[in-house]
């Protein structure tokens, strides 16, 4: 009894700190995004995967901004995402109404010195990832007497 007491409790206290918080809010902050067009630099062609992540985000962004604005997604491939990536961070305005989906390996672009690279990555608002993925760099070859072990009908990821 006195747990669900407590509970109600903390739920009460919580449910109260976000209403104040909503409502205490500036209405300057409320109508930053109304009536403005939210694009998303997709630096891949259209199907691609970064494509694929902005429409994904495109479709829900808006519900979780205040002035609920339009959400757009812009293809703009070259250079697998250096063009959007430079686009991001020479030319697109600086006002939040302008995010980008591109390839992780910008920063280690960087830092390797690639050609064409015109952007600091440590200068950008990264906001967060769609998808981790674990980068693998296998060296070698299996040996024949394990390639035959592969259960027919399952691809490997070893070259046959």
């Amino acid at each position: 009894m006195a747990s669900t007491q407590a509970a109600h409790v903390l739920f009460a206290a919580v449910l109260a700190a976000t209403i104040g918080a909503n409502t205490a809010r500036p209405a300057a902050a409320d109508d930053y995004f109304k009536g403005k067009t939210i694009r998303i630099i997709a630096g891949s062609e259209a199907g691609g995967m970064y494509d694929t992540f902005g429409r994904l985000v495109s479709r829900h962004l808006a519900d979780h901004l205040p002035g609920k604005p339009t959400v757009v997604v812009a293809n703009m491939p070259g250079a697998s995402g250096v063009r959007a990536t430079n686009y991001l961070h020479e030319v697109a305005p600086k006002d939040g109404t302008v995010l980008a989906t591109f390839n992780k390996s910008m920063p280690f672009y960087q830092a390797m010195g690639e050609g064409g690279i015109r952007f600091k990555a440590q200068e950008f608002s990264w906001i967060g990832a769609l998808s981790q993925t674990m980068t693998l760099l296998p060296c070698g070859t299996r040996p024949a007497s394990r390639r035959s072990r592969t259960p027919s009908g399952v691809r490997s990821s070893w070259a046959p």
